[in-house]
């Protein structure tokens, strides 16, 4: 996300030149994620529908939650950390 810094506002165009990354440092408990060649700081996840989909959630630079669902032909082990994950989080 971009944003200007004097406005706090996100921006809709930029040139790259103008452009000045600020490090993000991810929540203690992120669970690096791929999905389709992008990275995620992942949350946990929730059900996808069968034993081998899930929603996995994911933080983002706002003040919400992404998700995203994904099918594997088996879970691999960070997705299983983020369903144990997902069964801590409290029910709101």
């Amino acid at each position: 996300m971009a944003v200007d810094l004097t406005t706090d506002r996100r921006l809709h165009h930029a040139r790259r030149a103008h452009l000045t990354p600020i490090p993000h440092k991810w929540p203690e408990d992120a669970v690096p994620f791929n999905i389709n060649g992008y990275w995620y700081p992942a949350a946990y996840t929730t059900a996808g529908g069968s034993g081998r989909a899930r929603t996995v959630h994911f933080y983002t630079a706002e003040d919400f939650m992404g998700r995203t669902w994904c099918h594997f032909r088996e879970p691999p082990p960070d997705i299983r950390r983020l369903d144990e994950q997902g069964r801590r989080r409290p029910v709101i």
